[in-house]
Order: structure tokens, then sequence, then C-alpha cells
């Protein structure tokens, strides 16, 4: 089992250069979805003929069989089914079927780009997306819940992590305060590891605001949360910190 304290890159093996992260955010359920029917259709000794999956795309008498389609086609990893793919995403209006669209673009693009660069690539793909191949993550840091911020103490947090990012080739594409916690978006890349990258950020602030913020932090690329939902979090935090 790889450490906690490991990049992605170093947790896969593989050089940064064979890593591609998907820009598009697609939620972890349609991910698993399309991942399940692609990893199926590897079993097969051999895939839905072309020509047949050209004509089964059109056909209405096919829509509840038009998943299972979309990735057949991406795994020919031709750029005629490339074409294809990318004609009918920018068809269909039906936001389930754009999003798995999207999937097999990707994945059919992978297949072209492994095939071209005669190595083989991974791609990897965020539900909050991603810049510059850069997985997107939320994070949020947070006061006591007895102290709350202030607006000249923000002022002077976000400048400060807009300084660390700027020094490790992160990107700060949101960020935010309510009444004792900051709630950022950060694009952090895969070389980096995110824990130490965020406990140096924690440590950098606190060292001029003395123990500002809490040592505990929330970070997820799977769901942005909302403000309530940070709330219930950081007051669930507490109390398990009072009853240690």
């Amino acid at each position: 089992m790889p450490s906690e304290e490991q990049s992605l890159v170093q947790m896969l093996g593989i050089s940064p250069k064979s890593l591609r992260v998907l820009d598009i955010a697609i939620p972890a359920q349609v991910q698993m979805g399309y991942f399940m029917i692609s990893l199926s259709i590897r079993k097969l000794e051999k895939l839905i003929p072309f020509d047949e999956l050209t004509l089964k795309i059109n056909n209405p008498l096919e829509y509840d069989n038009l998943k299972l389609i979309l990735v057949s086609l991406a795994r020919h990893g031709s750029v005629d089914a490339y074409r294809i793919l990318e004609h009918f995403s920018n068809q269909t209006d039906n936001i389930d079927l754009k999003q798995w669209c999207l999937m097999a673009l990707q994945e059919c693009r992978m297949l072209l780009e492994s095939e071209l660069m005669n190595e083989q690539l991974v791609y990897f793909s965020s539900p909050l997306g991603s810049r510059d191949n850069k997985p997107r993550y939320q994070v949020i840091i947070f006061r006591p819940l007895s102290h709350t911020i202030k607006k000249k103490e923000f002022v002077f947090i976000e400048q400060e992590i807009l300084d660390i990012c700027a020094m490790s080739n992160c990107i700060l594409d949101d960020i935010y305060y309510k009444k004792n916690y900051v709630s950022l978006l950060l694009f952090i890349p895969l070389d980096i590891i995110v824990e130490q990258f965020l406990i140096s950020l924690i440590e950098t602030i606190n060292d001029t605001l003395q123990h500002y913020f809490s040592e505990h932090i929330i970070c997820t690329n799977m769901k942005q949360y909302s403000a309530r939902k940070i709330t219930n979090t950081i007051n669930k935090i507490y109390a398990i910190k009072d009853n240690e």
C-alpha cells in the first residue's frame, strides 16, 4: 500500500508526462458507471464492429443502449470514432448522455495518443475538474468555534495563499470566508504531496497570525461542499475533539 505522503504520480508509479488529467468536471457516479462498462468491454474477445455502432448511435430505438454504444466507440480508438463521438456530444441535449460522451471522447483520445506516441498514457479524472493537468481541490481551513475571521485578516490570508501558490506552481481558483472558516478552490500539480502542501500553508499563516487556524483541514476533490455542509463538518470535528 502506498504511503499517504506521496504525490499522485508517485502512488501510480508513472512519469508525470504519461498522466493526463481531464479538464472537465464529471460526477463521481458517472465516472464509476462509465469505467465499469469500459472494463466489461475490455474483457470481450472482440469489439462490436465499428459500422454496426455507427448505425446504432443514430437509431432512436437504441436509446437504452446508447451508453454501451458510446463506450464501445471509444474503445475502437480511431479518428473516425472520435469524430462520431464529438458530433454526438455537440448534438445531444441529454446532460447524462453528454457526460458519458465526454468520458468516451477522453478515452478515445487516450488510445489515439498512446498509439501515436508509442507510449502508454494514463488518464485521471477528478469530479471537480482540472486545469493545466492540475486536479482541482476544495480546501477548508478554519478557526476554533469561538473565534471569527475579520476582513483585514482575510485580506492578509488571501495574499499569503496567493504567494504560496505562486511559489508552488498551484493556482488559486476561488476563495471566500465565512464566520470562522476560509474555503479555497485550488489547482494542485500532480507531483505535489497535497497533505504536506496544505500543512505547510497552514503553518506559514500561523507563524504570522500566531496559531490562527486549526491544524485540522477539510480537503476533497469529489464534490464541492456547501456552506451548510462545511459548518456541520467543522462542528463534528470539534465534537470529536471534545470527546477525546
